[in-house]
């Protein structure tokens, strides 16, 4: 009985190196007879402002019409960006105490919008979570590998593997995309930061997308980097 046991965990332990294992959060990977922005569109519990932000960048046509890959931010990760840059501009600067950031840029509204950020800039935040050509997973170099966005920013894509039943790597596999910002404390560090692809292989009908974890905020960047291009 032992060693039928022994041969059963050793099957499952096998398989489990064969298969790849994506976590979900709400959608479900497969092939939809849309395009990449269409697609986002019929999801709004998840890809509203997403919407809106191709919408206000006028990229409609290129996310309907480009062979892409989208790593696509969930509508949180957006709001979260829009609060960062609002919570920026009402920060004293550290050189004038009591006075805010915004007043040094004449900027006198108390919500950030979508339309305070210049289109341009949406654009280009729009083009880094972007890659040329339809890639699943499968596609992706094992570990890790160096790619350039369409916006021409350095990333990177890691195929992580976690252990199952004490055995390294032969358990669930998850995609992280990887950016590359100057260090906000530190003048002359880069630092690097990492986001979760929560659901993967989204086939559409020009490319693929890969829905990313909701508490990445979209841009990784500061206020002062997104709002002085306004």
């Amino acid at each position: 009985m032992r060693k039928i046991a022994s041969i059963l965990l050793c099957s499952l332990i096998l398989l489990a190196c064969k298969k790849n294992y994506f976590t979900e959060e709400g959608l479900h990977s497969g092939k939809f007879n849309l395009s990449t922005y269409d697609y986002l569109k019929s999801r709004p519990d998840v890809f509203d402002s997403l919407v809106m932000v191709i919408d206000y960048a006028g990229m409609q046509d290129y996310y309907k019409k480009e062979n892409i890959t989208l790593m696509a931010p969930h509508n949180k990760s957006i709001y979260s960006m829009l609060k960062t840059v609002h919570n920026y501009l009402n920060s004293p600067l550290k050189s004038t105490p009591g006075r805010k950031v915004k007043d040094s840029l004449n900027y006198t509204k108390d919500t950030v919008l979508m339309e305070d950020i210049d289109r341009e800039v949406w654009k280009s935040l729009l083009l880094s979570y972007t890659l040329s050509k339809g890639r699943k997973v499968a596609e992706f170099a094992d570990p890790v590998e160096e790619i350039t966005t369409l916006s021409g920013e350095a990333t990177r894509t890691i195929i992580r593997k976690s252990a199952w039943q004490g055995v390294q790597d032969a358990g669930a596999k998850t995609l992280n995309y990887q950016f590359f910002r100057p260090s906000q404390s530190i003048i002359g560090r880069t630092d690097t930061l990492e986001v979760r692809v929560l659901t993967s292989d989204l086939q559409t009908t020009n490319g693929i997308v890969h829905a990313l974890d909701r508490m990445h905020e979209f841009g990784l960047t500061s206020g002062m980097n997104v709002i002085k291009a306004k």
